[in-house]
């Protein structure tokens, strides 16, 4: 007598309720996950263009700053006509870039400017940087909240001084 090999249907249903079970636990971590990702490239892109503007001011011997359009998410890097004392700015091509740039879900857009996150969208909002590698402007931080008004991180210029550029995250009740 052959002995047959094989699953029965009971089998293949029971493993098949395990495998949808698991699925529907491991969704929600998964999708905070993907949106903490989000929030993070955001914060990197911004960093990204600070520490080109500082490059540049350096190199350059010439002011540069980051401006920002927090109300409808963009940004852009312009230069100054001078190294120090510059009060009008050429854009560079290109112009306005998106910070939430491919970010599929619609709530991660709400920015905040200033070192506490309290500063309105709809204010001009730049960073700017000196040929010394110092930094000034009207703030030193832009924050990435959620849609509840929730930090999530925040990227900006540590020290004044020296132009240092941070990205750090919000952990409860304080930003590391």
């Amino acid at each position: 007598m052959k002995k047959q090999v094989g699953f029965t249907l009971i089998e293949v249903i029971i493993a098949m309720a395990i495998i949808g079970i698991l699925a529907a636990l491991a969704t929600p971590p998964f999708l905070d996950w993907m949106r903490n990702a989000q929030y993070k490239e955001a914060a990197r892109n911004v960093a990204s263009m600070l520490r080109d503007a500082r490059a540049r001011a350096i190199s350059q011997n010439l002011e540069h700053e980051v401006a920002f359009d927090l109300a409808s998410n963009n940004y852009m890097l312009r230069r100054g006509n001078k190294a120090y004392g510059t009060r009008i700015y050429a854009s560079y091509p290109g112009d306005w870039t998106i910070i939430f740039s491919g970010i599929e879900v619609p709530e991660v857009v709400d920015l905040k400017g200033e070192i506490g996150c309290t500063e309105d969208a709809s204010t001009n909002y730049k960073l700017q940087f000196n040929p010394n590698g110092s930094a000034g402007g009207t703030g030193w931080y832009v924050c990435i909240l959620d849609n509840n008004g929730n930090n999530k991180f925040r990227t900006g210029i540590a020290s004044t001084t020296t132009g240092r550029i941070t990205i750090e995250r919000w952990q409860g009740s304080s930003w590391q």
